[in-house]
């Protein structure tokens, strides 16, 4: 029977690397100015210019609050639960995954003293890939440039090339059904993460001006709630913590 989960701090038991179902839980740059404004980013290399969002996230789910909190927006549904693979290491925050068959990678730039994160999109690249794609892959995962680095015709390549290359690398499938709102200017969403033994809600919402999101947030009394991102909870719920090391900066805003 599948059960719901929230993300708790605390110690949790070593996992295997590179499976592929969640396990049941235990427990547990770029510069941006000090104002409101969002700069315009360097170019990217490998995907057209994007806008930069501070996102705000939680795992934290409580039925009855949710369900008052979703009262105050119109839920529309997407057509169907979608499928995708995200591909994590203990080292790196960004958020890689293959979705629609394509590989796609978010750069974590900043976060705020208050929590909020600042993501820009840096790669979308449909199958199959380059050897220039799969080196700006490894440069995501923090990982040591293998001598060669093929081309990867499809999303089982990858994945079959990661397991025999990249053993720190984790490969992770879901089921994803998301519920789009909109809650003022924010853009929000709730959505069930499924895999084979387990499923998470997750509740969100972003907007380029953090000073409009926190408002948001306040609306919905979720200020006190923390900040975790899908990076940051899956690796909770399998058991890895990110390395302080790796920690984005915090900077006003």
């Amino acid at each position: 029977m599948v059960g719901h989960h929230t993300l708790l701090e605390g110690a949790v038991p070593e996992v295997a690397t590179n499976s592929h179902s969640l396990p049941q839980a235990n427990a547990g740059g770029t510069p941006v100015p000090t104002t409101g404004a969002v700069p315009v980013p360097p170019a990217c290399t490998f995907a057209p210019e994007p806008p930069l969002r501070w996102e705000w996230r939680t795992f934290d789910y409580q039925a009855q609050r949710w369900a008052r909190l979703l009262q105050q927006v119109e839920l529309t549904p997407t057509p169907g639960p979608s499928s995708e693979t995200y591909l994590l290491t203990p080292r790196s925050p960004d958020n890689v995954k293959i979705r629609n068959g394509r590989v796609e990678v978010k750069q974590l730039l900043r976060t705020s003293p208050d929590g909020l994160e600042l993501w820009r999109p840096s790669l979308k690249e449909e199958f199959p890939l380059d050897s220039r794609t799969v080196s700006a892959l490894c440069h995501a995962w923090q990982c040591e440039q293998p001598e060669v680095t093929p081309v990867l015709p499809t999303p089982e390549a990858l994945t079959a090339w990661i397991t025999r290359t990249l053993p720190e690398v984790r490969i992770i499938p879901i089921r994803k059904l998301r519920h789009r709102f909109r809650l003022g200017e924010c853009e929000g969403e709730w959505a069930s993460i499924e895999s084979d033994d387990a499923t998470l809600e997750t509740l969100a919402l972003e907007h380029h001006d953090p000073a409009v999101l926190r408002q948001a947030l306040d609306t919905l009394r979720l200020t006190d709630a923390p900040n975790i991102n899908y990076v940051t909870g899956l690796k909770r719920f399998i058991g890895w913590t990110l390395d302080p090391v790796h920690r984005i900066p915090e900077i006003p805003v």
